[in-house]
């Protein structure tokens, strides 16, 4: 027990935690793609993430267009949003207790139901209700925790069958679900190996996915503080300036001022393994089409989950009609996992509203349809669907609906595009 009071403490004072939201340059821009993540750790508001991800772009954007003129670099906020102090913290714990073990030992569906069958009554009474409460708490993080690296993997995965490379900078516990997705992704889809990588920035995590790289100070108090109650990975920087020099922050653990100053050591090895990664990482193979509007469904281990869409003109996109007046489904999945894919290029946008539905086609169990759509201006939202029972065919003329995107076009004839 003394050891997990210590570690929430440590906690308190260090991480920040998250849901996931994306942001990213024009889609249209063409050319071979990098898209580069920042994922942020606890006790980031936005405004701290996004001047992480500015300071990552105004260091890197220009050497990179001037060295690589008809490439794209995307710079790509995976911002993690809090749920609130105590719920941080309670996350943060569960990620370490569980580091090296598969979140999704249920779905999020089967932890809903946990909880929403909860009852006192049915607990061993010797618990306290205390113990009780916490137990509960466990499973909506759980949950919490899957459904945000769930989203995660979606948008490394589909980025990387579009045939673009991937590089994510982690700081502090973005490490932990940078590690959890990029093995998620690896994992199921080995092929990717040379074209993702993770910088670590002062690292909370017990390992490193692959031979990807980390970078954490030797007097970072914050790693100091959990290596004494968990298993960390090893400093490996001294990043000390001085003492009547030092301008870090008082925990010598923020990333902007104590990590990528360039003053400091960790600045330089960090610049080198990014330029290595630039260099060295290789563009996949495009399995998916790239294009203005995107949507990428996933899904479970039941059989076959379908992909809608209806256009502006009403035309019915589905497996019977891959070619629509816009957009394509270019990719039909019917043995489970997915993902189907569709696309409108960037000229073919039309003005209106492009619909998106779900149908459960073949299966014997519930499901969820997890759905992506993703747009030119760089934004992505992610949407989950429960779908009870499968329904085959006549569920064609009546898909569940699940999201839209509302184009419009300004004044000087550019799209403008909204998610709901």
């Amino acid at each position: 027990m003394k050891n997990i009071t210590k570690l929430l403490l440590i906690v308190i004072i260090t991480f920040t935690l998250q849901t996931i939201s994306f942001a990213a340059d024009s889609a249209c821009a063409g050319g071979q793609v990098t898209n580069i993540y920042f994922g942020n750790g606890m006790g980031n508001s936005l405004a701290d993430a996004k001047m992480s991800l500015n300071l990552i772009r105004g260091t890197y954007s220009r050497t990179l267009k001037n060295s690589y003129p008809d490439q794209t670099f995307n710079f790509v906020l995976a911002y993690n949003v809090s749920q609130g102090f105590g719920n941080d913290v309670l996350e943060v714990f569960i990620q370490k207790v569980g580091e090296n073990t598969d979140l999704a030992e249920h779905t999020p569906q089967e932890y809903l139901a946990m909880i929403k069958s909860y009852n006192k009554a049915e607990f061993d009474t010797s618990l306290g209700e205390t113990l009780r409460d916490a137990y509960v708490e466990i499973l909506k993080q759980r949950m919490f925790q899957q459904i945000i690296t769930d989203s995660h993997v979606q948008k490394y995965r589909s980025d990387l069958m579009e045939g673009k490379r991937v590089i994510i900078f982690a700081h502090s516990q973005g490490n932990l679900f940078a590690n959890e997705a990029v093995n998620s992704v690896l994992t199921d889809n080995s092929e990717f190996s040379n074209n993702i990588g993770i910088i670590g920035v002062a690292s909370p995590a017990n390992r490193v996915i692959g031979s990807n790289v980390y970078y954490t100070a030797e007097d970072d108090f914050v790693i100091g503080g959990l290596r004494e109650v968990r298993d960390v990975l090893a400093s490996n920087v001294d990043n000390d300036p001085g003492i009547f020099n030092d301008f870090r922050d008082k925990f010598n653990h923020s990333f902007i001022e104590s990590y990528m100053d360039g003053n400091l050591t960790s600045s330089g090895l960090i610049n080198t393994a990014f330029n290595d990664l630039i260099t060295n990482l290789e563009f996949p193979t495009s399995e998916l089409t790239d294009g203005a509007i995107k949507v990428t469904l996933e899904w479970g281990a039941e059989p076959d989950v379908d992909l809608h869409v209806y256009e502006p003109d009403s035309t019915h996109v589905y497996y019977q009609n891959m070619a629509g007046n816009s957009g394509n489904l270019d990719k039909d999945d019917t043995s489970s996992y997915g993902p189907e894919h569709y696309f409108v290029a960037c000229d073919k946008v039309q003005t209106g509203t492009y619909t998106i539905g779900v149908n459960y086609y073949s299966g014997s169990g519930t499901e969820t349809a997890r759905v992506q759509i993703s747009t030119a201006d760089g934004r992505t939202v992610n949407k989950s669907q429960s779908l009870s029972s499968a329904v085959g065919s006549s569920g064609n003329s009546s898909p569940i609906s699940v999201g839209s995107v509302e184009v419009t076009q300004d004044d000087s004839g550019s799209y403008l595009y909204e998610i709901k």
